[in-house]
């Protein structure tokens, strides 16, 4: 899965999300059975508390990463459990028309960054290159 520690910190809030973004999808295409034990273990009530804060930890640089990239868009006010319920909904609408669609992979994984990019940063945002 996604590592915020190989998300360079060099570069933009932009290119770090598209980094993050790329890495996901890549992993979640490549491992659909993982992919889909994750989304099971994510709803699982048998899993404890304390569980769930040692997975928080481990994402959080990409918290981090998201937080700086809404500080200033339309998601600067909300909970950032909202902002990644539909950054979340829009990686896995896109991961599984990548899945069945695979000629139109790349496309859609560029038209699901722009509109990830435009949920934390707002319409104000640079069209990506």
């Amino acid at each position: 899965m996604v590592r915020a520690a190989v998300i360079a910190e060099t570069n933009g809030p932009r290119e770090q999300v598209r980094h993050m973004w790329t890495q996901w999808r890549r992993w979640a295409t490549a491992n659909p059975d993982k992919r889909r034990a994750l989304a099971q273990l994510q709803v699982a009530d048998d899993i404890t508390a304390d569980s769930h804060r040692a997975a928080s930890l481990a994402f959080s640089g990409i918290a981090d990463l998201l937080e700086r990239s809404r500080a200033n868009g339309p998601m600067q006010d909300v909970p950032l459990g909202f902002v990644l319920t539909l950054v979340n909904a829009i990686a896995e609408a896109t991961i599984d028309e990548m899945i069945r669609e695979p000629a139109e992979a790349e496309a859609r994984g560029s038209v699901a960054f722009d509109a990830i990019w435009r949920v934390l940063a707002g319409s104000s945002a640079a069209p990506t290159v």
